[in-house]
């Protein structure tokens, strides 16, 4: 916005409530008298006057804006006949721009806007480096490299190219996560050697045979004993 438009709608905006106030302070309020006797003020009129006069004249001008600005068309005719048109989307032209932002290699798209203007086509991309480039060297290659790639796309009708460089995405968690992988213990993997557990049931059956032995020979001692007694009587 110009130094003109910005003056105008300020100057709009403060007579439309200064005229507010002046017709308004009479009905509603605590001061409805006193702003009643002002009226009756040959200059305070006059102010209120040549307030009105700019409200009514800016009311004008921003409606007939309002029915008269063509709408933003988002089809481009590039070329016409009397019988065939070329034409072009604005989405394709969006789309165009980031691929070249792309493969440039050292900057990412954040934004393009693509407006239609009376002398032709205004192409805004907003852009974030990788990393640490040289904006005007980095500019104005990029500049020349969306001048031909669109030329190809809409010819002539592309008449600026704004790139503004945004501020780049934080790398520090990248950082910091290959520092961790760098101090993280290497370890070296071991395979354990597993040795088979002694069977249960072969224990428990040789429990039983060691403690039945014991018995058998008892058996065999009394056996003989008892045989002896018998032949001496």
């Amino acid at each position: 916005m110009n130094r003109l438009k910005r003056f105008c709608l300020i100057t709009y905006g403060l007579a439309g409530v200064l005229c507010l106030c002046a017709l308004a302070l009479p009905w509603v309020g605590p001061f409805k008298s006193q702003a009643a006797a002002l009226m009756q003020n040959r200059i305070y009129f006059t102010i209120i006057q040549a307030a009105l006069a700019i409200t009514g004249l800016g009311a004008i001008v921003t409606l007939l804006r309002g029915l008269l600005t063509p709408r933003q068309s988002k089809v481009i005719v590039i070329d016409e006949t009397d019988e065939d048109s070329i034409s072009v989307s604005a989405a394709a032209i969006t789309s165009q721009a980031r691929h070249i932002v792309e493969d440039h290699g050292a900057l990412d798209t954040d934004k393009v806007t693509v407006s239609t203007k009376r002398r032709g086509l205004s192409v805004d991309v907003r852009v974030k480096p990788q990393y640490t480039v040289n904006v005007v060297d980095e500019g104005r290659s990029l500049r020349d490299d969306l001048e031909m790639g669109l030329s190809y796309l809409c010819g002539d009708k592309v008449k600026h190219i704004n790139i503004e460089f945004m501020e780049p995405d934080p790398i520090v968690a990248a950082q910091d996560v290959s520092i961790e992988l760098l101090e993280m213990p290497q370890t070296t993997y071991e395979p354990a050697i597993l040795t088979p557990a002694p069977s249960t049931e072969a224990a428990t059956s040789t429990d039983a045979f060691t403690a039945e032995v014991p018995a058998e020979a008892d058996d065999t001692t009394e056996s003989h004993v008892d045989e002896g007694e018998a032949e001496k009587q």
